[in-house]
């Protein structure tokens, strides 16, 4: 069942934080996808001390690993479109240069094939630069985050087949 028993020591003064960190830790997973729930409380307070969390010695947390949440889609980000698919707010970055936040649902335009002095394409961010060249450094990143915890990093490769291009 994935079930995981996992002990850990702490003071009356330690924050739920750091236990949060303790169990992330023993489950291999980052410390925003887990979830600790004492009873029906869910302790969302990382500032609140384990004392006054109600926990005490031989006490049961249960740690719950959230579920992962896709941020971008894939198609969309292959022509160029960065379109969220969360019900929030994200953020996203192109190749660490460039930002904007994206509303629920909402789509951007990040870059655009330049056929660069009719030899060969670019591909330039719509919000400035060049992030790729068919003749070298092919590859970029996108970036997107929300207020949640969740992210993730695409690593795309700027392919021209023709006068098609595409990630």
């Amino acid at each position: 069942s994935g079930d995981e028993i996992v002990s850990v020591t702490l003071e009356p003064t330690d924050l739920v934080g750091a236990l949060r960190r303790e169990v992330a830790m023993a489950m291999k997973c980052p410390r925003s996808r887990i979830m600790l729930v004492n009873g029906d409380v869910l302790l969302n307070d990382d500032e609140l001390c384990v004392q006054k969390a109600g926990l005490v010695d031989g006490g049961l947390i249960q740690g719950v690993m959230k579920q992962s949440v896709a941020l971008l889609c894939a198609d969309a980000l292959k022509r160029f479109d960065a379109k969220n698919l969360t019900d929030t707010d994200i953020t996203v970055k192109v190749s660490r240069a460039v930002q904007r936040t994206l509303t629920a649902g909402d789509a951007w335009t990040y870059a655009k094939p330049d056929f660069w002095d009719g030899k060969y394409f670019d591909l330039d961010c719509t919000g400035g630069g060049t992030i790729a060249s068919e003749n070298s450094n092919t590859k970029f990143a996108i970036e997107a985050s929300d207020g949640n915890g969740n992210c993730e990093r695409w690593e795309l490769d700027f392919r021209v087949e023709g006068y098609d291009c595409s990630a």
